[in-house]
């Protein structure tokens, strides 16, 4: 099992805001934990999914939980995450994490009187500095 702690405090006025979320993911076997140097004016695979396992790639139906953080101090990147129809681009601010909790994405809604989120699995990670080299760390867990 992996035990997530996601603690938020703001302290306003001599009023503390904020909570702990504490949750238990079920059946989990592996972890990959790394922090890569992400050189200026390029774009790094940080890893992939797909229905194989191989270096920097895991299977996407087993991932359970993954986090990327932007260890910059000064600038931020761009995290693209790309499945096999769709790219859509995050600004992760330093020292700003992005999670997933699954492998699913979408960028659009299908139309039709009742639309519905279409989703599709994510095929790949990648991020881009904003300016000067940057370290990103990832941290995920598979079943």
């Amino acid at each position: 099992d992996f035990n997530l702690l996601i603690r938020e405090r703001l302290f306003t006025d001599s009023n503390p805001r904020g909570g702990d979320l504490n949750i238990t993911i079920k059946d989990v076997s592996y972890s990959d934990n790394r922090v890569l140097r992400i050189p200026s004016g390029s774009e790094s695979t940080l890893f992939d999914l797909s229905n194989v396992v191989g270096a920097g790639q895991f299977v996407t139906s087993s991932l359970k939980y993954a986090r990327i953080t932007n260890l910059s101090v000064s600038h931020s990147i761009n995290l693209r995450v790309s499945s096999s129809n769709e790219t859509v681009n995050f600004d992760v601010v330093p020292g700003g994490s992005f999670l997933l909790s699954s492998a699913q994405i979408t960028g659009s809604i299908e139309g039709g009187a009742n639309p519905l989120l279409g989703y599709d699995n994510i095929a790949s990670i990648k991020c881009e500095p904003s300016s000067s080299d940057c370290r990103v760390e990832y941290f995920l867990v598979t079943s």
